[in-house]
């Protein structure tokens, strides 16, 4: 007899509820789950148009339908103080509730022009709070679950692909993309300086280090592409969606995202120092094209050398620009032609936007390293040998039995260094019989002191202090 597949069991259950009802659960309800969209809007007031919220509230007062709700039951043993997790609808709850806490007013084009909850008369709050919502509530849902369960939901709907992410919900790689990016409600973190914002009177939300916005997780999405290349061992590869999808299915240990968060904030630590020098001279952060060109950089010179240090980030802010402006479209320096009749800058330009095609990704570092002079920028110098090649690194962490040449104790790549014995500064070569390699912390107190001094005088500190 031929076996029958079986159709899944609903776990879940359809209520009805009016505003009323809603309100006195909604402080059981987690309005704001890290796998929820953030709102779209960053005024609740609206301008010519009303804002999503406004929308919403708009849509309530004219008796319209806004849709399900859709929640899932948290386990009793969940440590937050709520009992419900939102899936979908998000805007709409929380919308329905900081219109009636007067944080906002219907907008002037609605049926009751600019008035807020407090200035409703009694008839018209009271058919507010008897409005029926319609809420789905799920039960006994995973993490994964419950995103599977947003992007079924929105289907049909515009999602981006961040947002399909996002809905991951609660797990160790997802986490540490959205709170590097934004800080997350209740949620005792802080996203990378890199991301500061502030909000303006008007309620939108700058980003001083970077000339553009989180709308629709632009941000999330920057990130996830820089921690895709940390994925991949910090080489220089394009981040599609598709990949990018893989990693977050891998579903990698809390241990692993922690070796991906540490090169992470190495290469968003690279960037903001190089904002820092924009902001001091042109008064103004990073354009989205120039982030996106210099992280290729970044990981260009991890692939190329390694633990790579730039001396001066003055120095290499000053010469990236310069190259950089050769590409401008308003005032393109060069006009070769190139890929199919386009001219140079245009084929660049859109190459930055391209995140599929690897050779339209390496068109991009190779036509930018064509107008910058290295050994200006102090990535390396004369010989091109100012750091140690990776290979070599690598080759002498396993001479010394993975341990650090100073202090003896185990050391992996990624906090593995390459060192001169005889200090560069002082005329010793970037050779592999000058080589030794030490952990970060210790190459960066070194600085230029020779090897064998350095070491022995640490020893003699440690002595003192046992």
């Amino acid at each position: 007899m031929k076996k029958v597949q079986k159709v899944a069991t609903n776990n879940w259950t359809l209520e009805t509820w009016t505003i009323r009802e809603f309100m006195n659960k909604s402080i059981s309800i987690n309005c704001n789950p890290v796998g929820q969209r953030p709102p779209v809007s960053t005024s609740k007031i609206g301008d010519s148009k009303p804002s999503k919220e406004q929308g919403i509230i708009n849509s309530i007062m004219k008796g319209g339908d806004i849709g399900e709700i859709k929640i899932a039951k948290l386990p009793k043993d969940d440590p937050s103080e709520f009992q419900y997790e939102s899936i979908d609808g998000g805007h709409r709850k929380r919308a329905i509730k900081e219109f009636l806490a007067n944080d906002f007013p219907l907008h002037k084009t609605s049926i009751l022009k600019e008035v807020y909850a407090k200035g409703l008369d009694e008839e018209q709050l009271e058919s507010f709070f008897n409005f029926k919502i319609r809420v789905v509530i799920y039960d006994n849902l995973t993490n994964r679950e419950k995103g599977e369960a947003f992007r079924d939901t929105n289907n049909t709907t515009p999602v981006n692909n961040q947002e399909t992410l996002n809905s991951y919900g609660d797990t160790p790689i997802a986490n540490l993309i959205r709170q590097t990016a934004r800080k997350i409600e209740g949620i005792n973190s802080l996203p990378h300086e890199l991301f500061t914002s502030y909000s303006t009177t008007s309620g939108n939300i700058v980003y001083p280090n970077i000339a553009t916005n989180n709308t629709r997780l632009r941000l999330d999405e920057l990130v996830a592409r820089i921690t895709y290349m940390c994925y991949r061992d910090e080489k220089p590869v394009v981040a599609p969606f598709e990949g990018i999808q893989s990693m977050y299915d891998s579903d990698p240990s809390e241990k692993d995202v922690k070796k991906i968060e540490k090169k992470l904030n190495n290469c968003l630590d690279f960037l903001y120092k190089c904002t820092i020098e924009k902001k001091a001279k042109l008064k103004k952060g990073l354009t989205y094209a120039q982030t996106v060109m210099l992280y290729r950089l970044y990981f260009y010179f991890k692939k190329t050398y390694g633990n790579f240090k730039i001396e001066s980030y003055e120095k290499f802010w000053v010469e990236f620009n310069e190259a950089f402006n050769v590409f401008n479209s308003s005032n393109p320096k060069r006009d070769d032609i190139v890929e199919n009749g386009r001219l140079i800058y245009e084929a660049f330009n859109q190459h930055l936007g391209e995140h599929k095609t690897q050779f339209k990704f390496d068109n991009t570092i190779q036509w930018i390293l064509e107008e910058m002079n290295l050994e200006e920028a102090t990535v390396v110098d004369r010989d091109n040998k100012r750091v140690f090649p990776r290979e070599w690194v690598e080759m002498k962490l396993a001479d010394q039995k993975y341990k650090c040449w100073v202090s003896g104790e185990e050391l992996d790549m990624d906090d593995a260094q390459g060192g001169h014995i005889e200090s560069y500064s002082s005329g010793g070569k970037t050779e592999y019989d000058n080589l030794v390699v030490i952990s970060a912390e210790h190459n960066r107190r070194m600085q230029d002191q020779n090897a064998h001094d350095y070491k022995e005088a640490w020893l003699e500190e440690q002595k003192k202090t046992a």
